[in-house]
């Protein structure tokens, strides 16, 4: 894990104008379609997600659609939270930082998908992950697995498998798929784990 980033520009205003700015995407012809569909395979018809900086909804949309499952969507954008409940995504303006601050751990999911590298605390972002997600509920997290995102200005962190396996390792046993340049990392989260 590389720090690339000390300036961090990641704040609810600066993405709630990001949000407002980019068009929405569309699902199936995205580049993070594919890894999208690893996400889907964790998740079972009926399991109650939590898609942590999941923006406007697009992609709680599609797994709502495609999965069976009712998702959360958790954002500290106002705007992209007001975009979801347009779609009819249950939302939250939330600071990722302070999940257990909003939420009980009744999730059978928890996912986040292209928020690590953006965050200021990795370590603490993914505790907060496990502090809400149920025992014997996934952890989901999605990622660049490339050095060359490192001049995205959003980017606080560069990230190696290994990396994000350490850090999901204290909550469950990581498993790792590389899709295209993003990596998907899962673990079943523990009865009893060391977080």
């Amino acid at each position: 894990m590389k720090r690339v980033r000390t300036e961090n520009i990641n704040t609810s205003v600066w993405w709630s104008k990001n949000w407002e700015d980019t068009p929405a995407w569309k699902m199936g012809t995205d580049i993070l379609f594919d890894r999208l569909e690893t996400v889907a395979e964790r998740i079972r018809p009926g399991d109650l997600v939590l898609d942590v900086g999941g923006g406007r909804g697009e992609i709680a949309a599609w797994l709502e659609a495609r999965a069976g499952c009712f998702i959360t969507v958790a954002d500290h954008a106002p705007s992209a939270i007001a975009e979801c409940k347009k779609r009819g995504i249950t939302g939250f303006v939330c600071d990722y930082l302070n999940l257990a601050n909003y939420f009980v751990p009744l999730f059978d999911v928890v996912f986040a998908g292209e928020l690590l590298e953006h965050t200021e605390c990795p370590a603490e972002l993914i505790a907060q992950m496990a502090a809400v997600c149920k025992p014997g509920g996934w952890l989901i997290v999605t990622a660049p697995n490339e050095a060359n995102y490192a001049n995205d200005p959003t980017h606080m962190w560069e990230f190696e498998v290994a990396d994000v396996e350490e850090l999901l390792g204290k909550y469950g046993k990581p498993e790792s798929k590389i899709v295209g340049t993003q990596m998907v990392v899962s673990c079943r989260k523990a009865v009893r784990c060391d977080g």
